[in-house]
Formats: C-alpha cells, sequence, structure tokens
C-alpha cells in the first residue's frame, strides 16, 4: 500500500456489554474516554495499535508499548496521564506463566500511583475473569471494563481503499473479494492490506492462506527500484528469502522475543543479534530483515510487520524441516505445548498456521486446539475427515466447558468448515435430537459455519426447525434465525409466517428475541408501517435490553423511511394509549418522541391542522400529561417557532374540540399540552384579544383573555405585567369593559400571610436539607479509604446501598449515580469510592456464612453487609458477567443466601445467570434456605418470583425438591405442606412431570398416617 493509505486512519468503533443487561452495544472508540480502565481487545491485525495510538494522541494520553512499561522504570510524568498501554498479548512468552508480564504491568500501574489507563490484548490471549479481576486491583476505582474492538466497517473499507493509490475503483475490489469468498479479510485493516498487497493486478485468491502466501512473496520482493538495480546481479529467489524470513519469526514467537538487532551494540533483552543463530543452512538472513516483511524498532532493530505474518511465516518453515528435512514433529509439539498438553496462548495462531502447512502433525494440533485452528489458521481446504476432525475435538471441548467460546466471539473463520462437501455433516449436527449443553455448543459452530461458508440453501428447512423449537437455547434458536435469513436471502415469506405464529403464539418466543430479529429484517418492506404496532406487546422479560426492545425504541424511529412517517403517526395516534402498558413509559415516549420530530420537520408543512392536533397527541400520556423527553418537547418547540401560524391553529383545534365541553377550563388546558412548552408566537397576545374580542360565549372569550395576559405577562423578564403592557390592557378593557372584571385579579391580587409563611417555610426546609448534607457527607469521608476497600463498618455500606437501590426518603435522582451524587452532594470522590466499596464488599472475610444468613432471616433479622453485597454483585455482572459468575463458590452462595432472603424487586439478571448456569448451586442454597423456614413453621419459601419459570428453574426445583420433602415432618399439616411447596410445584410443574413429583412426595408421605385424599400433588 502506498503512503498515503498508510497514514489514512477510519474512526474506529467498539463493542461492550451494557449494563444492566447482556446486550452488546457497538460505540466510537472515543465514547469510552470516561472510564477510567479498559482493555481493548481484538483479532490480530485487527488494528489495536493504530487505534491507540490515535486515541491517545486525540486524549492527551501517553501511548507505550506493554514490554516497555514492563521493563523500564516508569516515568514520573506518566502519574498524571491516562496511559495507552499496547501489546500484553505480544509479552505473554511461550511457556512461561501467562500472568507474569501482567503483573509487571500491575507493579509498574501501582508505583505510579493508579493512574488512569488503557491495555490491548489479542482476543486469544486474554485470560478473562482472571486477568479482569488482576487489574481491578490497580484501577483507579476498582473497575475494569472489556471493550472489543470492531471490524471495519463496509463505510471504513470503502474509505480505505479510496485512499489507496493502487486501488482504482474501490467498489469492483469490494465486489471481487465477495464473489472470491474473501469479503471477511476486508474487516481487518492487517488482511485488508495483506489483500491489496497480494492481488496486485493478478487473479485473486482463494483462501486465507493464499492471500498471505501472495501477500508475503509481494512483501519480500524490494519495492525500491534502485536497490533491485543494485542486485541485479546477485538476485534472492523469493522462496529463499521467505525461508530465511520463516525461521527468523519461528524463533522470535518460540522464544518469545520482540525481534532482531542488526548491530550487536543495538542487542537487548528482547532484541538479539544474528550472530547467536544457529544458521545451518546458511539462510539469507540480514537481507530477508531488510526486506517489508519486517519493520524497524528503533535503531538498528527489527521486527515482524504483524505477529499474524510472523506466524504464517514461521509455521511455514517449521513444516518445511517436519516434511521435508526430518525433524520430529513431536519436538516441535514439545515447544508449543504446555503441561497440560494444550497449545500456549501466545503460540496458538503458530500452531493453528502449522496445521495447515503440515499434514503430518495436523491431527496432534486439531487435538490439542481445534478452536484456534479454525480462528487462526485456514482449514477451508482440508480433506472433509480433517474437518470432521475438528467438529469432533469441538464437541469434546464442548464436554469439557460449553462456554469455551465465551473468551472469543470471532465468528467468521468458521466459513471455512461451510464447504459443500461438509454439507451432510453439518446437517447430522442441525438435525440431532440432543440438546444437552455440549450438544448445542457443537450447533453454535456449525451455524457460524453455514453462516459464513459457501451458499448452502439446502440447509434452509433444518434451520427453520431449530428456530422453531424452543428446546433449544434461545441463543441458538437466534443463531440458527440469522443463518436462515443468510442462506435464503430471497425467500422472506418463510420469515413473514414465523414472525405472525410468534405473534399468535403458535411457536415460542420466550424473551422476544427471535421475534426483534425478524423485525428487523422484515419492516418495512414486508412487515408494512401500517401492521408493525401489531407486533407490539409488553416484553415477556421486562428486564431485558435486548433485538426486540432495541427495535421500537430505537431501529424504528430512526429507520423507518421518511415518506413512511405519516402513516407510522397515524398508526401510533389511534393506539397510543392501548400501547402505553406494553413497553416501559420512558420508552414508548421515546419512540414517540423521535417519530414525532422527524415526523414534524418531513411533513409538517404539508398536514393538515386536524391531522397536526392529532400527531402531536402521541407524546401525552392516558391523563394529557406530556412526556415527550427534553431533546424531543425541544424539537417541537423549534419547529414550531419556525411555524408561528400553525401553533395558533393547534390553539384554533382544540378550542373547537373542547367548545361544548362541561369542563371547559379542563379540556383546554389539557389541548395546550400538546404545545409541550413551546414558546408562543411574539404576536401571541394580540392575537388572543382579537379573538377574545370577538368571541360570543362568555367562557371562552374569558379564557381567551386571561390567555392575552398571560401571554404579555410572560414577556417580561420578572413573569409580570409592566407597566407598558399594563396601560394596552387597560387601554383595549376601557373600549371594551365586559373585560374589565376579568383584569382586576391580575392586578389587585396582593401576596397573602399564608404564601409568605408558605416561602418562609420552603427556604427554611432547603437550609435544613442543605445542612443535613453537609453532615452525611462528613460522616462518610471519615470513613472514606474503608469505603473505597469495601471494609468499612456494614451499616455505612448498607446506608450507601439503600441509597443506590432508591430506597432513602427525600433523595432525587433517576439513577443510581445520580442519586448517590444528590445524597454525597455532588463529592465524586465519595462516589466513585461507594462504587469501588460495593465491589470489594464481595472479598470481605467477615462475611457471614450461608447457615448464619438464613438463621437471621428465620428470626426476622439481617445481616447490614446484605445490600451492599447484592449492590456490589449486581455492578460487578453488569461490567464482567463472566467474572461475576467466576466467583468463588463460597461468595456466590453468599450472595444467593442474601438474594432469597431479600426478595423484592425485580429478580437480578445474575440470579438468572446462576439459575441456568448452576442450579446444583442454587439448589443448595435453596435447600438449606427452604429447611430452616420449614423447621421454623413459615408457610412459604423461595417462591417463583426469584427463580423464574424456565427449563433452568425446572432443573433448580428436580435438584431441590428432595431434599426438601425429606426434610420435611412426617406428620405434616396438608395445609402447610401445600402452602411450602406451593411455590415450587407452580414452577416445576411446567416442566417437570407430575408423575415425577408425584412420586417423589409418594415415597416421603407413603409410610404416615395421612389420608390419600389429603395429598397436595
Amino acid at each position: 500500500m502506498g503512503n498515503a493509505a498508510k497514514s489514512f486512519i477510519v474512526p474506529r468503533t467498539c463493542t461492550g456489554i451494557v449494563q444492566g443487561s447482556q446486550e452488546r452495544i457497538s460505540r466510537p472508540l472515543h465514547e469510552y474516554r470516561d472510564l477510567v480502565a479498559y482493555v481493548l481487545l481484538g483479532d490480530p491485525g485487527a488494528g489495536k495499535t493504530k487505534a491507540f495510538e490515535q486515541e491517545a494522541e486525540e486524549a492527551g494520553g501517553e501511548y507505550i508499548k506493554a514490554r516497555d512499561f514492563a521493563t523500564f522504570d516508569p516515568k514520573a510524568e506518566y502519574r498524571d496521564k491516562t496511559l495507552f498501554v499496547d501489546g500484553l498479548d505480544e509479552m505473554r512468552a511461550g511457556g512461561g506463566d501467562g500472568r507474569t508480564p501482567l503483573d509487571h504491568i500491575r507493579k509498574h500501574l501501582e508505583r505510579l500511583g493508579r493512574p488512569r489507563f488503557r491495555l490491548s490484548c489479542r482476543e486469544a490471549d486474554w485470560l478473562g475473569a482472571s486477568d479482569s479481576e488482576a487489574l481491578k486491583r490497580v484501577s483507579p476505582d476498582g473497575t475494569v471494563v472489556a471493550l472489543h474492538l470492531d471490524p471495519l466497517t463496509d463505510d471504513d473499507v470503502v474509505e480505505i481503499l479510496r485512499h489507496t493509490p493502487t486501488v482504482t475503483d474501490p467498489d469492483t475490489f469490494v465486489s471481487q473479494a465477495n464473489q472470491h469468498r474473501l469479503g471477511e479479510l476486508l474487516r481487518n485493516p492487517q488482511t485488508l492490506k495483506l489483500l491489496i498487497e497480494a492481488v496486485g493486478g493478478k487473479e485473486w485468491p482463494q483462501s486465507r492462506k493464499d492471500t498471505y502466501e501472495m501477500a508475503c512473496r509481494q512483501l519480500v520482493r524490494d519495492p525500491n527500484p534502485e536497490h533491485r538495480q543494485a542486485k541485479r546481479d546477485t538476485p534472492l529467489p523469493d522462496d529463499t528469502l521467505l525461508d530465511a524470513a520463516g525461521y527468523l519469526c519461528a524463533i522470535q514467537l518460540l522464544s518469545g522475543l520482540a525481534g532482531y538487532a542488526l548491530d550487536d551494540g543495538a542487542t537487548d533483552s528482547q532484541h538479539v543479534g544474528l550472530k547467536g543463530l544457529a544458521n545451518p543452512n546458511e539462510l539469507p538472513l540480514i537481507p530477508a530483515l531488510k526486506t517489508n516483511l519486517f519493520q524497524g524498532d528503533g535503531e538498528e532493530r527489527r521486527i515482524p510487520i504483524h505477529r499474524s505474518v510472523s506466524e504464517y511465516l514461521g509455521a511455514r518453515h517449521i513444516a518445511g524441516l517436519v516434511d521435508h528435512r526430518g525433524f520430529p514433529f513431536g519436538r516441535v509439539l514439545a515447544l508449543m505445548t504446555g503441561q497440560d498438553g494444550g497449545v500456549v496462548a501466545d503460540l496458538r495462531g503458530l500452531s493453528a498456521w502449522l496445521s495447515v502447512h503440515c499434514g503430518t502433525g495436523r491431527a496432534a494440533l486439531i487435538e490439542r486446539d481445534p478452536l484456534g485452528v479454525v480462528l487462526y489458521g485456514d482449514a477451508q481446504y482440508f480433506p472433509v475427515a480433517e474437518k470432521k476432525l475438528i467438529l469432533d475435538a469441538l464437541s469434546s471441548e464442548a464436554r469439557r466447558y460449553p462456554w469455551f467460546r465465551s473468551e472469543d466471539w470471532s465468528s467468521s473463520p468458521f466459513g471455512a468448515l461451510g464447504t459443500p462437501d461438509m454439507a451432510p455433516v453439518l446437517r447430522e449436527i442441525l438435525a440431532s435430537p440432543s440438546r444437552d449443553d455440549a450438544s448445542q455448543a457443537l450447533l453454535d459452530c456449525v451455524l457460524d459455519a453455514i453462516r459464513f461458508g459457501e451458499s448452502m440453501p439446502a440447509q434452509a428447512e433444518f434451520l427453520k426447525t431449530v428456530v422453531q423449537d424452543a428446546s433449544y437455547w434461545p441463543s441458538i434458536r437466534r443463531g440458527a434465525l440469522e443463518v436462515l435469513m443468510h442462506v435464503s436471502q430471497d425467500n422472506n415469506s418463510q420469515l413473514v409466517t414465523l414472525a405472525a405464529d410468534i405473534r399468535t403464539g403458535a411457536i415460542e418466543d420466550r424473551d422476544d428475541e427471535i421475534l426483534g430479529v425478524l423485525l428487523r429484517k422484515l419492516y418495512p418492506h414486508f412487515i408494512s408501517p401500517a401492521q408493525i404496532f401489531d407486533y407490539l406487546h409488553s416484553p415477556k422479560e421486562r428486564n431485558l435490553i435486548g433485538r426486540y426492545r432495541s427495535f421500537w425504541v430505537h431501529e424504528l424511529p430512526t429507520n423507518t423511511a421518511g415518506d413512511d412517517l405519516p402513516t407510522l403517526l397515524d398508526q401510533l395516534v389511534h393506539r397510543r394509549i392501548a400501547l402505553e402498558d406494553t413497553l416501559y413509559e420512558h420508552q414508548i415516549n421515546r419512540m414517540a418522541g423521535k417519530l414525532l420530530a422527524r415526523g414534524l420537520d418531513a411533513h409538517g408543512d404539508a398536514i393538515t391542522d386536524e391531522r397536526l392536533y392529532d400527531w402531536l397527541g402521541v407524546g401525552l400520556d392516558k391523563y394529557a400529561h406530556p412526556r415527550l423527553e427534553k431533546e424531543h418537547a425541544e424539537s417541537v418547540a423549534r419547529w414550531f417557532a419556525d411555524h408561528p401560524s400553525r401553533y395558533k391553529a393547534v390553539i384554533d383545534h382544540g378550542v373547537s374540540l373542547c367548545a361544548e365541553s362541561e369542563k371547559l377550563s379542563s379540556c383546554l388546558f389539557k389541548c395546550s399540552q400538546r404545545l409541550y412548552g413551546s414558546a408562543p408566537p411574539g404576536d401571541i397576545a394580540d392575537w388572543y384579544l382579537e379573538k377574545a374580542k370577538i368571541e360570543q360565549r362568555d367562557e371562552l372569550a374569558r379564557y381567551f383573555f386571561q390567555e392575552a395576559v398571560f401571554g404579555l405577562t410572560r414577556q417580561s423578564a420578572q413573569q409580570g405585567l409592566t407597566q407598558q403592557n399594563l396601560e394596552i390592557l387597560e387601554s383595549w378593557t376601557r373600549n371594551h369593559p365586559a373585560f374589565q372584571a376579568w383584569l382586576e385579579p391580575f392586578i389587585t391580587s396582593p401576596v397573602g400571610d399564608w404564601q409568605q409563611e408558605h416561602a418562609i417555610a420552603g427556604r427554611e426546609r432547603k437550609v435544613e436539607r442543605q445542612k443535613q448534607r453537609s453532615e452525611w457527607v462528613s460522616y462518610f469521608r471519615k470513613h472514606l479509604a474503608e469505603i473505597r476497600n469495601g471494609t468499612a463498618p456494614p451499616k455505612v455500606l448498607h446506608d450507601l446501598a439503600l441509597v443506590y437501590d432508591n430506597l432513602l426518603i427525600d433523595v432525587e435522582g433517576e439513577t443510581p449515580r445520580e442519586r448517590l451524587d444528590d445524597f454525597l452532594d455532588g463529592d465524586t470522590e465519595l462516589i466513585d469510592a461507594a462504587y469501588a466499596g460495593f465491589r470489594r464488599a464481595l472479598a470481605r472475610n467477615d462475611l457471614p456464612a450461608v447457615t448464619e444468613i438464613v438463621e437471621l432471616e428465620v428470626k426476622g433479622r439481617m445481616h447490614f453487609i446484605r445490600h451492599a453485597c447484592l449492590v456490589g454483585m449486581e455492578e460487578l455482572y453488569q461490567t464482567d458477567p463472566t467474572g461475576a459468575l467466576r466467583l468463588d463458590d463460597a461468595v456466590l452462595a453468599r450472595l444467593l443466601a442474601f438474594r432469597l432472603t431479600r426478595d423484592i424487586g425485580d429478580t437480578p439478571q445474575w440470579f438468572i445467570a446462576l439459575v441456568r448456569e448452576r442450579p446444583a448451586l442454587v439448589a443448595e442454597v435453596l435447600v438449606t434456605y427452604g429447611l430452616a423456614m420449614l423447621r421454623a413453621g413459615k408457610e412459604h419459601i423461595a417462591g417463583p418470583y426469584s427463580l423464574g419459570h424456565d427449563d433452568a428453574y425446572a432443573e433448580v426445583a428436580r435438584i431441590a425438591l428432595p431434599a426438601l420433602l425429606e426434610g420435611f415432618p412426617l406428620r405434616a399439616r396438608k395445609k402447610q405442606l401445600g402452602n411450602t411447596l406451593d411455590p415450587l410445584l407452580k414452577g416445576a410443574l411446567r416442566r417437570l412431570d407430575k408423575k415425577v413429583l408425584g412420586s417423589m412426595i409418594e415415597r416421603k408421605l407413603g409410610q404416615s398416617s395421612m389420608d390419600p385424599a389429603q395429598r397436595v400433588y
């Protein structure tokens, strides 16, 4: 690529998890600048370094390589900077402990006083929750957010190509890449660059391997014509230079080096000289280092142009040694694997490419790291038997740990398995009757293979069956739907049928997410604006911020074509009240506000006054209270400012509707709410006076006159009648004496004693409230360090948690942070300490045991640390759900007990996740809690509000019920037995066979003297 292309950088976006849900939202990287600490993860060549360099420059931060930061003493000036530490993955050497490099970084962050920081790492080398927890200990506020660098968008790719001199037609380039099934290579800056280098006017490569091979051959050639002329007498063959480069790359990767020194004086711990290398074949090492396969890393030092290139060439060289020179493959395997036999994280890319180049060891490499082979190599041309071996190995991985893909979201590389010769194998997995976790995890891989592989329309019926089958995981069904849309792009009728069947209940969609995907696909071309609100209902999961809710709140109002807005607004006018209880109020209001603002701008000039009046009603609730969000109300106000005659027309139409109303004043007030506080036209007072003068009905005439007075009043900065305006009114009423009596109240009304007393009392309350706030802040600041560390007295953290959850009166704020800000009088240090303390409370060594928590509940008491721990878990799960669920079992058990003994409000998502993923642990705590309640004679134990009503709950019930029944007194009264088990039975009977439950109780009560007719099952 030319210099212009190298210097051009597109703004990047990254994906994070929305707090309070599992929805992944993509935003520009610069929008995360308010975070104190984050980790930027991405695939090899994704552009992490360039993104960091650009963001550090624009944000005024300090960019530094992770290796340098960990190796050298940190500079003092780093203390006041936001540090961008780039390339943790490049430090994690082959056989060493992967935690050591991060520990060095943490040590230096601690020495600097815990500055704000950002860290980049390759997806495959990030150790998930372990790394996150380690970094949180040196984060300024105890939080670290994982962000995933998004692939390049279509617009990004085209823009880069436009800045590439060698590409004359970007659109054609993209089209040809897609035709050659290389479209996904465009999404990665490094592979895009390689693709451009590889094509060079030649025939397009057919695979990732071909792309890398052609690109490396292009890069190994000297681009300088003078240099080529000077070497013409002794040219070095491309293969010789590539072999030398591969030798250097293999040593660099296996030894954990950064690169090489061209001169002895440039050597250091990370750059070795060439003299110490055994070079039995006398490869041209220095000429290889001077090619474009390597780049400078300071004076007289060279490193590979990119790690993925190094992995490709290193594996190419090693494969040649094994296949052609008799080098034992077992020795290679020993260098790349750890004590457990698995490939070490830092060498997964090398291993993957070695499986491509080296047929001799392919089976062994697949067995040790099948996921790495797929993600970082190229299995496209593997024989069917070896592709099937990959799927078998992935199945084994899934049986060991079903969520083995949770730390890497990459999907497109699985397309290498989606070739026509694999169709029967993939179809067999699609049609498998097994529904255990491992089988569904494997099916997830197969869905990605079909989605990103070659076209397989014959799989459509099997995919449709998966979508319709509620026994699959919801995520599997959604994935199958997305693949179905991919393989049958022209057949939208079956998708419309699916949406209709979900709407009628013929197909179960337990969290509305399948419908959400369908609506995005089908609206507005296949589900029209006139029909779309037929699909809006109250979400089945009220706390889930997913595709379904996002469609209504964001995509429908934003993506609706301008010509469709009138139809959609007309529909909303007729259905507004009926829809009010579907989404949360603020979500309905946001949707309506966006539509109204867009509709007015696009069509406000053309519609009738009656239709305008109706449209303005979509932002009112059923009591005619205006509910538009501020930005949309301001948009309406701006429109009226540009259309003063329409402001008056709305009032006129409202008056005509209210003229015969028995409650005229109330009706007119409700009509005026449709103006959403818009500023009236400058001549509104004159207009009202003219209306009053000609109005025949006294009540309406009085209304117009009073509004005229109010209009003049608002013109004054003091919100009162100025002398000039008063003279205008007095002159007007002399000419129209019937209005004189109605003017009197505006000019004679004194401030009474009660009003003065009320104002004085209000000021006194305000002073007292501020005094109380100051006392609170002073009290909590005494415990600042303990609050931050989570070691403060439990009552201190308890009080802060009450504020967080809006359980203290006289505290204002819509969000937890706003409430803490109000309660702590804006003390940001205290607020940040509270957030850190909630999380760190989970690690206290004085947390009560499960039995102690339950015993206190039986006595009607609680431990003060309970509420703070629940808030801490909520905060942790919002930012790092994987890490939250991997807390120590003893901590998780305490949290479950805390939740069971505080079963109020909406069920937290972390609790639901534990019910689904750790039913045995949940059941264990439930039994401890339930038996204590039974023995204390309590009528109810944990009910469906905590545990939900899905398959996972049934599994908890299945494990817990026998133990609960076993612990129940033999001669129990029917009422107590029925009431106690009722919550469990209600949920469990939906998923468990009644005979199974009946036999459980029968075994328990069969020998008792209870009348069989009294048995509750």
